[in-house]
């Protein structure tokens, strides 16, 4: 009964060989080791760049939040500086005194105007070079992203004409009328800004999603 097998190893030793080669335990030890060491680097190495750009996404959803909300910590600094003008010096009698606080107010706004100006109007295009040059969302994103800037950088422009009627009442060449009874205009340009800051952090809520 064991003739036919034996025969079969005979005639066939390269078959043979090549079987009992295939089905050796430590042959098949040796195929996964040698599997693992091409197989294991390249999907570790896929998952830490998959994983960094992930991160990197992450990072710049939280810049862009960041840096939104620092903008909009500035612009109200300026309208809150016009603000405590009108409450506190706009009311003043004497003229030496009430020059000297419309004087202090110009500093305040300038400094405050200049960080404005330094990132408000740059900062989202920068997240958009970034954002290409490193392929971290997809072209549709990226142009979707585009346009937020577009609505962001068209807030600003509005925003900043809204501050410009302070700026020019009591900041301009001419003559400022101060004392009891002069009339405030902060009031009545609140609500405007207001609606301006909220479209703003919606504007900014939206380019963050798209790295998510």
């Amino acid at each position: 009964m064991q003739t036919l097998p034996l025969l079969r190893l005979l005639l066939e030793p390269h078959r043979a060989i090549s079987s009992l080669y295939e089905s050796h335990p430590l042959t098949l030890s040796l195929t996964g080791m040698l599997l693992g060491s091409l197989l294991i680097p390249w999907i570790v190495g896929r998952s830490s760049q998959q994983a960094a750009v992930a991160d990197t996404r992450l990072k710049q959803a939280l810049q862009v939040m960041a840096t939104s909300n620092g903008v909009d910590a500035t612009i109200n600094k300026i309208k809150t500086a016009f603000e405590g003008f009108e409450k506190d010096s706009l009311p003043i009698e004497q003229e030496d005194e009430f020059l000297r606080r419309r004087e202090d107010l110009r500093h305040r706004v300038y400094e405050l105007y200049a960080g404005f100006d330094s990132t408000a109007w740059w900062w989202a295009r920068n997240i958009y070079d970034q954002a290409r040059i490193l392929h971290l969302i997809s072209p549709a994103r990226l142009d979707r992203l585009n346009e937020h800037i577009g609505q962001y950088n068209n807030n600003l422009v509005e925003t900043a004409h809204a501050i410009d009627i302070p700026w020019h009442t009591y900041l301009g060449t001419d003559a400022v009328t101060h004392g009891a009874g002069a009339k405030q205009i902060m009031p009545s340009l609140n609500k405007q800004l207001r609606n301006l800051q909220q479209q703003r952090s919606e504007i900014a809520g939206n380019m963050a999603a798209l790295f998510q």
